[in-house]
């Protein structure tokens, strides 16, 4: 089957885990496929597959690695397309449920980029100070504001951008592979959603803020009407796909 192509698409053809027999491709060596996710193309010496939407797992097999075992290969792609998250924590009057929340995120499998704490109570050398007792594996730095601004989150989002932004009101407790539980449902189970949200956590893509050019507490009244799940943090280990 021939079908044309756009941007919206991913060729398999020249992918290092475009897997084949003889001149048609059977399957990826990288993930699982679902049959309504791609169809056939012929370029005339092979029939390669094309993904119905964008694949970040393509990797040109002439470029990428040439000379790595396909095993190896397979490890580095998993650690290329690891999710990357940055988490904004509110400090606590009570200081122990500050301290916790560090210890939540120094424990992640999958860690953050970057732990930021977000300081309203004018308290800053304490909560410095917790911060750098508590020997964060990722990279931390501490945020006064002199008072409760309305779009605080966006100002942190502009000043620190990543794949994921994660908002924290302690206390807060997560399973030490709660993050790298979720990169693996967004990068082998096809997760998608408009936000994660909890009394005490909130978890929003990159992605659309980038879409959407509104203030973060409007475009989380339109996730649903997008369309987009909003989901709770036990969805997470439900495996919960598009």
């Amino acid at each position: 089957m021939n079908q044309s192509q756009d941007s919206s698409t991913t060729s398999c053809k020249n992918c290092c885990f475009a897997d084949y027999e003889n001149d048609q491709q059977i399957g990826c060596l990288a993930r699982p496929m679902e049959e309504d996710s791609y169809f056939y193309s012929y370029d005339g010496n092979r029939e390669f597959r094309v993904i119905n939407r964008m694949c970040h797992f393509k990797r040109d097999a002439a470029k990428w690695y040439p000379d790595l075992e396909m095993d190896d290969k397979i490890d580095l792609l998993d650690k290329e397309v690891q999710i990357q998250y940055n988490v904004f924590i509110e400090t606590s009057p009570i200081y122990d449920n500050f301290g916790q929340a560090l210890l939540t995120f120094n424990r992640q499998t999958l860690q953050p980029k970057k732990i930021v704490g977000i300081d309203f109570s004018g308290q800053t050398k304490i909560n410095y100070d917790i911060m750098n007792m508590s020997q964060l594996k990722a990279k931390w730095s501490h945020q006064e504001f002199l008072d409760t601004p309305q779009d605080w989150r966006d100002n942190v989002m502009v000043q620190h951008k990543t794949q994921f932004y994660v908002f924290v009101k302690p206390p807060i407790i997560l399973p030490p592979d709660f993050f790298e539980v979720l990169s693996d449902r967004i990068n082998y189970q096809d997760l998608r959603f408009g936000c994660i949200e909890e009394d005490n956590m909130l978890i929003f893509p990159n992605g659309l803020y980038q879409l959407r050019p509104l203030p973060l507490r409007e475009i989380l009244k339109e996730v649903e009407v997008l369309g987009l799940q909003k989901l709770r943090y036990e969805d997470i280990y439900t495996a919960i796909t598009r």
